[in-house]
C-alpha cells in the first residue's frame, strides 16, 4: 500500500499563463544559447545526434517526474521525490542544488546574450576583454 505524504500548504495549482512562461523560460535559456555554439564548434555535425539523445532523455525523465507528480502531490517535487526515496541528505541535495541552478542560469543566459548581440550590437559586449561597455562606449 503506497502513503502520500502530507502537503505542506503550497498551492498546487497552475494556470495557462503561468504554464506557458515557465516552459517558455525553461526552453529559451542557456541551453539553446551556450549549448548549440559549443557542441556543434567541438563535434561538428555530431552534436545532432547528441541532441537527440539528450532530447530522449530529457522527455524520458519528464515523464518520470510527472508520474511522480500524480502519485505524490506535493510541493517541491524535485526535493521531495529524492527525500521520500533515498532519505533527507539526498533530498537536502537536490534541493540545494536545484537552488544552486536556479540562481546561476539568469547570470549565465545574460552574458550568452551579450555575446550573441556583441556580433550585432558592437558597444554592448567587448568579446576582447569580456567586459560589459555599454551603449555609449566603443
Amino acid at each position: 500500500m503506497l502513503t502520500r505524504p502530507a502537503d505542506v500548504g503550497l498551492k498546487r495549482e497552475i494556470g495557462l499563463i503561468g504554464a506557458t512562461w515557465a516552459s517558455v523560460t525553461s526552453i529559451i535559456g542557456s541551453g539553446w544559447l551556450f549549448g548549440s555554439w559549443k557542441a556543434a564548434y567541438a563535434t561538428g555535425t555530431g552534436a545532432l545526434l547528441a541532441w537527440a539523445i539528450a532530447g530522449i532523455m530529457i522527455i524520458i525523465l519528464a515523464l518520470i517526474h510527472a508520474e511522480l507528480g500524480g502519485m505524490y502531490p506535493v510541493s517541491g517535487g524535485t526535493a521531495r521525490f529524492p527525500h521520500f526515496a533515498f532519505g533527507s541528505i539526498a533530498g537536502i541535495s537536490f534541493g540545494f542544488f536545484s537552488w544552486v541552478q536556479a540562481v546561476t542560469v539568469a547570470p549565465i543566459e545574460c552574458f550568452a546574450v551579450m555575446q550573441y548581440l556583441s556580433y550585432y550590437w558592437h558597444s554592448i559586449f567587448n568579446s576582447t576583454t569580456g567586459e560589459v561597455t555599454g551603449p555609449d562606449s566603443g
